[in-house]
């Protein structure tokens, strides 16, 4: 044998020797190797499950948090306006010492709670109604006739003017005369204050511009009043420093002697009722359940005839068109849009609810303008009759 095929034979079997004392099979290595990336995968796919379950923990702890929260903040907010008669902010946003109403009183969707004996709804000046139980036997209201003190059991509704704080109270009188002055900038000035006061200011430059008709400040009074009724919501133009107290057979307005009331929550037990935060309070004999459902408006009110003595509730808008014949009592074929312009109780375009009682026919309907519609005069009608209560 020659000397390289000996090198060649020596060579191959090293070659042999060294391959199999490694082992070098390459499908071994490749089980392995898929193994271990089956189990890091299993072990990853573990953490990320674990990770999610402490992270939807949190959440779910989070969220109960955030709910224990809004209850603690909603009865702490009820609490400080019960105790303090403090503002919170209102749909415009505002601030206040004293209540502003983000609509009028005589809101028809407002919707009022079930009350028991004793029981009094207040509606306060952010919106929000509470049930309380008023610890008053009767309420004192200042009138230009005297004080009167008026039984609670006979008083439906109260609806509350106008709370200013002392130092806005001044500083609106002080603005007030300033504007009937005879200083052309502290005019411009004070105007310029007594519209940033809205419906606070609004009573007072009334009664400025009243007193001064005829003078040469009327006309100025007079654009600030329009200024100020033109920076209010829509729908309210008539706010008023002055207190109504309503019941069933009379309405008186003055200012109510009391700046707080005593009561009872079911919530914070006895609590004392800022008037300042207030814009009504409504007894149980107002409730609708005792006046019965309010109806919508059909175009007649045909379905009522016949039921004599009986009352009714309607909702309606008020508009001219249709004939009306009588005045205070209508023949039931009048059109109840424009009667309740003509009856007062509601002004054209005003939505809201006009009350009733059906009679027999009187032998004669005076006619009449008033509110600027008017009425025909009739003789007996064999459909009856219905009469505006107010």
């Amino acid at each position: 044998m020659s000397a390289n095929s000996r090198l060649l034979l020596v060579a191959a079997m090293a070659t042999l020797s060294v391959l199999g004392l490694r082992g070098d099979d390459p499908k071994p290595v490749d089980a392995k190797k898929q193994e271990a990336e089956k189990k890091a995968a299993l072990e990853a796919a573990a953490r990320e499950k674990e990770i999610a379950a402490q992270v939807a923990a949190q959440q779910a702890a989070q969220a109960v948090a955030q709910q224990v929260a809004q209850q603690r903040q909603m009865l702490a907010r009820q609490q400080l306006v019960l105790q303090q008669g403090r503002m919170v902010p209102n749909q415009r946003g505002g601030f206040g010492g004293g209540v502003t109403y983000p609509v009028p009183f005589e809101s028809p969707s407002e919707i009022h709670l079930k009350l028991g004996p004793g029981e009094v709804e207040a509606r306060l000046g952010d919106g929000s109604v509470m049930k309380l139980v008023l610890l008053a036997d009767a309420l004192d209201l200042e009138t230009a006739y005297g004080k009167l003190s008026i039984p609670m059991s006979d008083i439906k509704k109260v609806e509350c003017g106008l709370r200013i704080g002392e130092a806005e109270e001044k500083m609106i009188a002080t603005a007030v005369a300033d504007a009937g002055g005879s200083d052309p900038k502290k005019r411009v000035a004070a105007r310029d204050v007594l519209v940033a006061f809205r419906e606070k200011a609004l009573p007072a430059v009334r009664r400025a511009a009243a007193a001064a008709a005829g003078n040469d400040t009327s006309p100025f009074l007079a654009d600030v009043e329009a200024r100020i009724k033109s920076a209010l919501p829509d729908g309210f133009t008539e706010p008023s420093d002055r207190d109504k107290i309503v019941t069933a057979d009379s309405t008186f307005v003055g200012r109510l002697v009391a700046t707080e009331f005593k009561v009872h929550t079911y919530a914070f037990g006895d609590q004392m009722l800022k008037l300042a935060a207030v814009r009504s309070i409504r007894t149980r004999t107002a409730d609708e359940a005792e006046d019965g459902p309010v109806l919508p408006w059909t175009g007649s009110l045909a379905q009522f005839a016949g039921q004599l003595g009986k009352t009714f509730r309607v909702r309606v808008t008020a508009q001219a068109g249709g004939g009306i014949y009588g005045t205070g009592t209508y023949t039931l074929d009048s059109y109840l849009p424009a009667v309740a312009i003509h009856a007062g109780v509601l002004k054209p375009g005003q939505t809201g609810i006009v009350k009733f009682k059906i009679h027999p026919s009187p032998q004669v309907y005076q006619g009449s303008t008033r509110n600027g519609i008017s009425s025909n005069s009739y003789g007996y009608y064999s459909g009856g009759a219905y009469e505006i209560l107010k």
